[in-house]
């Protein structure tokens, strides 16, 4: 359903549509202090005991990813390391209950993931009538 402009519409006018929120840090940042300000304006909203952000460090190179995971563990003040037996590299930080990840997967290890979740494509046509 697009809306006059050829916008996605959007039925909660509570909720942006995507286009219009986008993804950039202030939104991400904006949508995080909105989300913290109904919370605390709402005190019978149920919220979990925490929660956590995910960065997923997409880089050229095994290595400039690990550098990037590398140099977010400094901003944080923390360190990196590997994980899930080495094959993610991973840095987290804690900001009370709430954590925030970054993590770098192999070539080799998406490669191996990839491999083994393909599914096989059944054709109706295939199908017995």
């Amino acid at each position: 359903m697009t809306d006059e402009t050829g916008n996605q519409a959007n039925p909660d006018p509570n909720r942006p549509a995507r286009d219009r929120w986008g993804t950039s840090r202030e939104h991400v940042i904006a949508g995080l202090h909105a989300l913290a300000a109904f919370i605390e304006d709402n005190p019978g909203l149920p919220i979990p005991d925490g929660a956590y952000m995910n960065y997923s460090v997409i880089e050229d190179t095994d290595e400039q990813e690990r550098a990037e995971v590398d140099r977010i563990a400094a901003m944080l003040g923390v360190t990196a390391g590997p994980n899930f037996g080495g094959k993610h590299y991973v840095t987290t930080a804690f900001f009370g209950p709430v954590l925030y990840r970054a993590v770098a997967i192999s070539e080799e290890e998406m490669e191996r993931h990839n491999a083994s979740n393909q599914i096989d494509v059944i054709r109706s046509e295939d199908w017995p009538i």
